[in-house]
């Protein structure tokens, strides 16, 4: 286990900067996600870390020792890259044991060490196999159980799981992050799934046109995005751009909406208000919010559990409501409908 420091770390390709001065702590032993959209600079960010790429700008530190200048090699981190980067000429066992072997290890060592993590990744049975035999999550376990056979201090995870279909992706992220637990392993994850990285991630580092937007824990950058490009990024929000009225608890847009919020500043301001936060009834409703807003149901999305109901307001705003499916079959709800929505003031979040 180590830490990782990046101090004022840059990356230019010519006059283009790949990653903007970058200021990092990773914590030892923390499971840390760089997540954000192609091109945002944390694979960049990766390669530094390991050494694959040489830094325009800065200092990386190992547990506090500067490996800024340090070869690949000496920098004893564990890489599994997108494509996994498996030898097909050499079976699992070769395959595992290839890193130990550039150290030149004894035999005896190599073979304890290589069925260690054979039997941690559950492959022992596979050992003589060729990766051209194995199942997409079969290879990438052979790709962990390499990069672990040389005992890293850091092991940096390049996209594992992209070639992966979405079922097996779900079941191999949750084994990446129960071995990670078990280890104890300062473990830095690229990817640009936002579920993947809420689900694996101790914290998130959002990244964008080759600059930090965020750091924070996967609760916190849902709950407390810094800006819109954070919120839009991670998860599906409702965004509203208005003024503040009423002392600052209401927020006017231009259309008339009239939302309920706390410590508004004057000026124009931006809120978001998630789709699960949002109330929904069928029109007419008994039992609706004093405050709810009349709206028609313009579209449904059926994603299983949920149900994302696309409601226009009597002012003409748009809102997603996300809302429990089974509740949405006992109250009959369907396309043009109508439809009472309440925002609750605490589901209004001001944004930056």
């Amino acid at each position: 286990m180590a830490s990782v420091q990046l101090r004022e770390v840059r990356k230019n390709y010519g006059d283009f900067a790949a990653l903007q001065p970058c200021n990092l702590d990773i914590i030892d032993g923390e499971f840390l996600v760089l997540l954000g959209p192609s091109g945002c600079g944390k694979t960049t960010t990766l390669r530094l870390i390991a050494g694959l790429n040489d830094v325009s700008q800065g200092r990386i530190l190992i547990d506090e020792q500067d490996v800024t200048d340090l070869p690949v090699y000496q920098r004893n981190i564990g890489v599994v890259f997108q494509n996994y980067a498996l030898f097909p000429h050499m079976n699992v066992f070769e395959n595992v044991a290839f890193g130990l072997r550039r150290r030149k290890q004894p035999e005896q060592v190599i073979r304890d060490k290589v069925n260690e993590v054979l039997r941690l990744v559950q492959l022992e049975p596979l050992a003589k196999r060729y990766a051209r035999q194995l199942s997409g999550g079969q290879q990438q376990r052979v790709a962990i159980a390499r990069a672990l056979a040389i005992e890293p201090d850091v092991l940096l995870l390049d996209e594992p799981l992209s070639s992966l279909d979405a079922k097996l992706r779900v079941g191999v992220r949750r084994q990446i992050r129960e071995l990670q637990r078990t280890l104890g392993i300062t473990t830095v994850l690229v990817t640009h799934d936002q579920e993947e990285a809420m689900s694996v991630g101790d914290r998130l580092v959002v990244m964008k046109d080759g600059a930090i937007q965020q750091i924070g824990t996967p609760r916190d950058i849902y709950r407390k995005p810094s800006n819109a490009f954070v919120a839009d990024f991670i998860g599906t929000a409702n965004f509203f751009e208005g003024t503040a009225a009423s002392g600052g608890n209401v927020l006017r847009t231009a259309s008339g909406l009239q939302l309920e919020c706390c410590n508004l500043q004057d000026g124009p301001q931006h809120v978001l208000v998630r789709p699960e936060a949002i109330q929904l009834v069928p029109g007419g409703a008994a039992h609706a919010h004093s405050k709810a807003k009349p709206g028609r149901v313009e579209d449904l999305t059926y994603l299983g559990p949920t149900v994302d109901v696309l409601v226009r307001l009597s002012t003409d705003d748009l809102l997603t409501v996300r809302v429990d499916s089974l509740w949405m079959d006992e109250a009959a709800i369907a396309r043009d409908t109508d439809v009472l929505v309440t925002i609750p003031a605490g589901a209004v979040t001001i944004i930056n």
